[in-house]
């Protein structure tokens, strides 16, 4: 005599999908992280813009020959000026930018 051995069971399990229900609250604050990256954003290509140019204007007051040229001199240190001045402006706004960026980070 063989013995049978018995049917293993199966459960049948169903997975339903979560409803993907999306509130009102939910979109607005898609929508503002949105608009603060994009502020950051061009707020950033801005700031490193600027970076360049001081760069560039660090450079040429480096360059002796320009303290010859007493009128080249001043342009391009009042230039040179202006740009940090730009800089040091547009740094608070970008940092508090970053910091709301995180919060929607955690």
């Amino acid at each position: 005599m063989v013995e049978k051995k018995p049917e293993p069971v199966v459960a049948k399990v169903e997975i339903k999908e979560t409803p993907k229900v999306v509130t009102s609250e939910f979109k607005e604050k898609q929508k503002e992280e949105k608009r603060l990256r994009n502020k950051f954003s061009k707020l950033e290509e801005e700031i490193a813009v600027l970076n360049t140019e001081k760069q560039k204007f660090e450079a040429m007051l480096a360059d002796p020959e320009i303290y010859s040229n007493k009128s080249q001199f001043q342009t391009t240190e009042n230039n040179y000026k202006s740009v940090v001045l730009k800089i040091e402006l547009l740094q608070p706004e970008y940092e508090s930018l970053f910091e709301q960026l995180m919060q929607y980070e955690s």
